[in-house]
This record gives structure tokens, sequence and C-alpha cells, in this order.
């Protein structure tokens, strides 16, 4: 009976199989889990480049400016000023973003040696000059939360032996996004600009932001456009009484054939409708020459036969 009791696993209640069973972990649990284990690793990421006294110009004046000697700096597109400090890992540069107005590092910004932008645009595997025993000097980043990547060394290419092959693609941020051909690609380089003249490296960064926004600038015509002047049309005013008593009447003569003016006079009757009485030398014209004085009447010679 013990021995049977050894081979025959013991029976589980419900509850153990519930204690047992896997739970899924909610989207919004594996977001935090994510942010929390990517600040471990950058808080425990170590410097590539150590500075020494002798390699920097005027350590005391950069220690009382940066408080560390920094190995570059970018400058947003808007000429904020940022440090850069080179690290090893996956990370080489933290987040690539304007400390002032939390702008990502972008193509239009500009930055010191240690950060070139825009390099190597071919697609996976891209080619690139033999690395022997050292970290990728390639990485992009991020368009969303700005965080920097460095790119994979490719092991097995078919470039030959005096290449070396790296890729971008297949890269998850922590944010969601993976990564595709639209993120900028950047190069690390040197330092040594920015630690021996970094009021030089910000002068250079002015001059090229200036020249990019002047090769940007198109003429254009900006007088004011030629508008159409249009005459207002007079102000109508209401004839006085005066004016409605003398009135030129425009008299047409068929043996002249000119028009002359006649004044009318306009008075009025007993049943209150105007009567004009012409006041000119010259009078209506009439079939048989001109009207009488009084009664118009034709003449029994002016008859029609």
């Amino acid at each position: 009976m013990q021995l049977h009791s050894k081979l025959t696993p013991p029976k589980t209640t419900p509850f153990k199989m519930f204690l047992s069973r896997e739970r899924k972990v909610p989207p919004a649990d594996l977001v935090n889990q994510r942010q929390t284990a990517l600040e471990k690793k950058l808080r425990s990421a170590e410097r590539v480049e150590r500075e020494t006294e002798r390699d920097v110009c005027y350590p005391t004046n950069i220690h009382t400016r940066l408080g560390f000697p920094a190995d570059g700096a970018f400058y947003c597109c808007h000429g904020h000023e940022n440090h850069l400090v080179h690290y090893k890992g996956d990370h080489p540069f933290k987040y690539l973003t304007c400390g002032t107005c939390k702008h990502k590092f972008c193509s239009r910004c500009q930055a010191s040696n240690v950060l070139s932008k825009n390099v190597l645009s071919q697609s996976d595997p891209v080619p690139v000059p033999p690395m022997p025993n050292r970290e990728v000097p390639y990485g992009q980043v991020c368009p969303s939360c700005g965080l920097s990547h460095r790119a994979l060394r490719v092991k097995t290419h078919k470039f030959g032996k005096s290449l070396d092959a790296v890729k971008f693609g297949d890269i998850v941020c922590p944010c969601g996004r993976l990564s595709s051909t639209s993120w900028l690609r950047f190069g690390i380089g040197r330092s040594d600009d920015y630690q021996n003249n970094p009021n030089g490296t910000y002068i250079r960064s002015v001059v090229r932001r200036t020249e990019r926004r002047v090769s940007e600038l198109r003429p254009s015509d900006n007088s004011p456009p030629a508008y159409e002047t249009i005459i207002p049309p007079p102000a109508y005013r209401p004839p006085t009484p005066q004016a409605l008593a003398t009135e030129t009447l425009l008299v047409y003569e068929p043996q002249s054939r000119e028009r002359e003016p006649v004044n009318i006079d306009h008075r009025y009757a007993r049943n209150n409708t105007l009567r004009p009485q012409l006041c000119g030398a010259h009078s209506l014209p009439t079939e048989g020459g001109g009207l009488q004085r009084r009664k118009a009447f034709r003449r029994k010679t002016d008859r029609p036969r």
C-alpha cells in the first residue's frame, strides 16, 4: 500500500489548480514592467569614454559650466542646448529629448561630432567598416519617445571578411513601436571637439542652422494686392419743391432733327391735377404744322382726300 501511494500522484483540489495556473499579465502592467526594467538598465549603464585632465583643455572651466565633462551636445530646432553622454549597452545616449521644449531629436537638429545624423540609409543588412572587438558605433532614435537604440551586429553576411554588417530592424522600443526605415539613424564619433572647444561647437551649430534656413527661403511677392477702384454711386437726394416747379423737357423737332430744351411750369388746377403750360417760343409738333392758341383744329384743305 505504501508503494502504491508513492506511485500514484496526490489529488489536487480546484483551489490548488487555480493557484498553480499561469495568470495573463494585463497590457498596462506589462508596460510598467518594461519601463521599470528599462530604468534599471539605464541607471546601471556605464560610460564608454572616460575623459582625463590631459585630454580636456581648461577642465576647470568645463566643470564649472557643466558640472561634469560631457561627451557632446545637440541643439534642437529651437536652439536649446542639451548635453550628450555616451554609454555602453543597447541605448548609447539614453533619451535624445530636449530638456526645455521636450522636442525629439530629428534631422533638423544640430549636434557635435559625437552624434552624426542621416547615415546608412540602405536596407538590412548594411555593410560597414570592420569593427574589431568594440560595440557597434551606429544607432537609431525612436520618434515617439526619443529613446536611442544601438544597431545589431550581423555575424553571417555576404560582404566578405573585409567588411562587417549591421541591421536596424526587428528592434522593439519599450514604448511599443517597432523599428522601421522612418526612424532617424545616427553614427557615433569622437567627443574631443566639444570637450576642447564647446563654444566653437555652439557657433558651428548656429551657422549650420542659419544656412539651412536661408536655403529654405524662396522669393515671394509681398506687395499688397492690386484692388480694383470702384467709384461709389452718388447718394440719392430727394428733389426740393422749387426744383419740381421748373423742369426741362426735351422737344423733338422732325424738321431740324435736334432736341431743344423747353421750360415747363407746373401749376395746380382746380381739380388738383398738374397741367403743363408752354412758356417757350417753340411748340409741340403736329401734322398741320402747329397748334392754335386756344383750339387745335384742322382746316378743310388739310383734310386727307
